[in-house]
């Protein structure tokens, strides 16, 4: 994701490597972390995501769409043939 510093910031990167950011500096970053508080804070805004993100978004928003247009498929569910109970007690004779 691409970010742009709309300040000057500083960000420890793996909570170990501090960096500089300077006002308009463009950030490109995975850092989830720094992406949300960076954000949050407004020490910066989204430019622009990913090309991998870019893709993934515009699938996920596809399926909805697809999902919404074409219902999903129930399965046929077919009933057991009627069966009919029959007395199968041996016939006695009276008498």
């Amino acid at each position: 994701m691409q970010l742009k510093a709309t300040k000057d910031f500083s960000w420890a990167h793996r909570h170990v490597e501090v960096r500089e950011y300077k006002k308009d500096d463009v950030i490109e970053t995975e850092d989830e972390d720094l992406i949300r508080v960076s954000t949050e804070e407004k020490w910066a805004k989204v430019v622009k995501e990913t090309a991998a993100k870019e893709t993934a978004s515009k699938a996920a928003a596809q399926a909805a769409e697809q999902a919404v247009e074409q219902p999903a498929e129930q399965p046929v569910i077919e009933a057991a043939p009627e069966t009919s109970v029959v007395d199968s007690a041996p016939e006695t004779k009276a008498g």
